[in-house]
């Protein structure tokens, strides 16, 4: 009988083991075929759970048209500071911010009518680089029709409605209201000046220039900037006329967020935090007292008047170029400024002390 109960009681191991394989090939198999989770590493260090062929099937778009966005970054964002095609552009952006509100009537329509200048200068003379246009139009009026007939030609264009943005930020208050960076209360009431500075809280973001929609992009402007993007300043600036006296004027302001980006997000926390009225200047004042006392020691400032001046902790530096025809950076061509005077000698390019209007 001992011959014959040897094998029997083999058989039950075996039969487990068989079954125990099986299972954890099935697992296997599923984990590696079944599933179409992927893991993404964004530059935020955060590693989020996304499927491949998703698509934000809910999201429309801003305008009635089609546009071929190449973008494939199927990553996912903590906010959405634009829209899901900002988002889809990826990370490492290099954005021109405009802030746009009001009506395109007499008084506000040349706002409007340098869009699309600023769209074709801008991609021009900075190739690769996005624009941000942050407004609060409503669909079908007058102002959303010229900005979608931007929009739709031009696809380095994103839209951000503020309005879309505070409701989100809202939305998210029952969640975990601590860890929102500001609340939709805060920008639905901020300064409408204010919310061109608003990719400086994006992750995504890499470099920001902040400008006026009314100014066109200049070949002497974009020269200063290439300047800087060469060194390792982390805030740039420029005072092109003898009436920029402003530390920092709106406008004119560029940002590495990449280099310091929770400073940055600090101060601009700080920004949207006391910029809570509608007065005209209000976001070049509060970029005096709160952003001034960081940048002025990590700032390339391009200046044609002031680099004589006490309040500069570091030298300043002239513009590359010789101005022409007695034009300066941030011109709007109203013809309320005066023209250029002649630069002080100190503020001119050392290998270039012939040029009185530099």
């Amino acid at each position: 009988m001992e011959i014959f109960s040897r094998p029997r009681k083999m058989k039950i191991p075996l039969v487990t083991l068989i079954l125990l394989s099986l299972l954890l090939v099935s697992i296997w198999h599923f984990e590696t075929f079944g599933s179409k989770l992927v893991f993404v590493r964004t530059d935020m260090d955060l590693v989020q759970i996304i499927r491949p062929d998703s698509q934000s099937s809910s999201y429309r778009s801003p305008c009635p048209c089609s546009r071929n966005n190449t973008s494939r970054y199927q990553g996912k964002a903590e906010y959405k500071w634009c829209n899901q095609e900002a988002i889809q552009r990826g990370p490492n952006q290099k954005i021109a911010s405009f802030s746009l509100f009001g009506n395109a009537d007499k008084k506000g329509m040349r706002y409007f009518s340098f869009l699309r200048e600023n769209a074709i200068k801008i991609n021009q003379l900075l190739p690769g680089w996005v624009i941000r246009i942050h407004h609060n139009t409503e669909v079908e009026t007058e102002e959303r029709k010229i900005l979608c007939d931007v929009y739709c030609d031009y696809p380095w264009i994103d839209l951000c409605d503020v309005s879309s943005l505070w409701r989100r930020l809202s939305k998210r208050k029952k969640k975990n209201p601590d860890l929102r960076p500001v609340t939709g209360e805060q920008i639905s009431n901020v300064n409408r000046r204010i919310w061109r500075f608003l990719p400086l809280l994006d992750p995504f973001a890499d470099i920001v220039l902040t400008r006026d929609l009314d100014a066109i992009v200049s070949a002497r402007e974009v020269a200063a900037i290439q300047q800087w993007l060469q060194f390792n300043y982390t805030f740039h600036l420029m005072r092109d006329h003898q009436a920029h006296k402003a530390r920092i004027l709106a406008g004119m302001f560029g940002v590495k967020v990449h280099q310091r980006r929770d400073l940055i997000e600090g101060l601009t926390r700080v920004l949207i935090n006391f910029g809570q009225n509608q007065k005209y200047d209000a976001d070049q004042i509060l970029l005096s007292k709160i952003f001034w006392p960081s940048v002025r020691h990590d700032v390339m400032a391009h200046d044609s008047f002031n680099c004589k001046e006490n309040w500069n902790a570091l030298p300043t530096y002239p513009f590359p170029t010789k101005r022409v025809n007695k034009s300066f950076v941030s011109d709007n061509f109203e013809g309320r400024w005066i023209a250029p005077e002649k630069c002080p000698l100190a503020c001119r390019p050392i290998g270039h002390q012939d040029w009185e209007y530099c």
